[in-house]
């Protein structure tokens, strides 16, 4: 239990210099996106938004420990979330015969 309470003293004395680590979580999650190699179908892009509704109330209502981790995962998902919107709809028509 001490680790936490170090953990949390640590994030408690960064509370207003953490903001800046959110574009950084959202590029974690489009970079895994891209990373990807193959194509995430409709219901995993819903069990995906459900994931980040969840998570974004959990952060909201958690400790500070449980709103700064589950706030960077909720950050990450949504960056694929963006990314995976983006894809499609910037995709055009594929060709079938080439």
């Amino acid at each position: 239990m001490r680790v936490f309470q170090t953990f949390e003293t640590a994030f408690a004395l960064q509370r207003g210099a953490l903001f800046p680590w959110a574009p950084v979580m959202l590029a974690c999650g489009i970079g895994l996106y891209f990373s990807l190699t193959f194509e995430l179908t409709h219901p995993t892009y819903t069990a995906l938004f459900v994931i980040f509704i969840m998570a974004s109330g959990l952060a909201l209502r958690g400790g500070l420990l449980v709103q700064v981790w589950v706030g960077a995962v909720a950050l990450i998902v949504l960056g694929v979330l963006l990314a995976g919107l983006r894809a499609h709809a910037v995709a055009g028509p594929v060709l079938g015969f080439r």
